[in-house]
């Protein structure tokens, strides 16, 4: 045998030895890592019958909110009705977050800042209790537990989600924001539509008889008036300013109009409507709630009494 084939033969047999070295230096250390991995409960905050919760405080540097089940609704600081499908979402991210791995250096003071303590009740008793935050870019949430300090990444699987924004709501946030809220065709006894730089054009909507309505005063072109009923029953606002300033403001202002929706237990509720400007139409809910409307929305409950002659 030639000794270049006696040599071929041994790198042959080195380069064996190599790549099983390697292989195997390899799985080690994944046996190793798999080992020292901690693993992380998922259901480190699901803990909780949400079924039997009746109150929610949310408390942060920015606001403090109270939401109350009562009556088969929920209301915002018992004082307003809260938007159902926000109470929706708060459950659903309760029931679907869940830690991805526990959190043990990277967290900043500067981030905890943002923090909001949520407390969960059923009737008098405290079930549950901790802390959401978030990065400033808003692209992770993390959970911390009072008790023990431990923080936690929290993700809900297979959605791109800020976990912590439903928490980081204002009161303003929390409102049911259909204005009419109430408004009910069995017990409707009238709606007012009052411009105060054209009376000539206010009118007031009644029941007519048969299931019909009509407007004072006028053959009324009834497709239209029902139309236009049920714009006014489905108005919503973009936002509740929280702003003492700007109510003591409009309330200094003519408005363009006034809508009053009365029902058959001469209860009102009032909305009053300003012209439009650079961040949209103003408007005052009952007398004290400053609201903005997208322009394009509320051009269709502005309609004057000539509108709704039958031609």
């Amino acid at each position: 045998m030639l000794a270049s084939e006696i040599q071929e033969r041994k790198n042959r047999k080195s380069l064996i030895v190599l790549v099983v070295l390697v292989v195997a230096t390899v799985a080690a250390f994944f046996v190793v890592r798999q080992k020292n991995r901690v693993t992380v409960d998922k259901n480190f905050f699901r803990t909780v019958d949400l079924e039997s919760i009746d109150k929610i405080r949310i408390e942060n540097l920015r606001d403090t909110i109270e939401l109350t089940f009562e009556n088969s609704r929920w209301r915002v600081n018992n004082r307003y009705p809260a938007d159902r499908s926000l109470v929706t979402l708060f459950f659903a991210t309760l029931k679907q977050a869940e830690p991805k791995r526990e959190m043990t250096a990277g967290i900043t003071d500067s981030v905890r800042a943002s923090a909001s303590n949520v407390v969960l009740y059923s009737g008098a008793e405290v079930v549950q209790n901790f802390v959401a935050f978030g990065n400033a870019s808003r692209t992770q949430s993390f959970f911390q537990d009072p008790k023990s300090g431990r923080n936690f990444l929290m993700t809900i699987p297979g959605y791109r989600v800020y976990v912590s924004g439903i928490f980081e709501l204002t009161t303003g946030g929390w409102r049911d924001k259909m204005v009419f809220g109430t408004f009910n065709w069995r017990n409707f006894q009238s709606l007012e539509a009052r411009f105060p730089d054209k009376p000539g054009e206010s009118f007031k909507v009644q029941p007519a008889g048969d299931g019909l309505f009509g407007i004072e005063g006028i053959k009324t072109d009834t497709a239209k008036l029902n139309t236009f009923l049920d714009d006014v029953s489905l108005i919503s606002v973009e936002d509740y300013p929280e702003s003492l300033k700007l109510r003591d403001s409009l309330t200094q202002v003519k408005p363009f109009l006034n809508l009053i929706v009365t029902d058959i237990a001469n209860k009102q509720q009032t909305l009053s409507i300003y012209r439009e400007n650079e961040t949209g139409v103003l408007g005052l809910s009952m007398g004290e709630d400053p609201v903005i409307f997208n322009a394009q929305r509320i051009r269709n409950i502005i309609r004057p009494k000539s509108f709704f002659v039958q031609k």
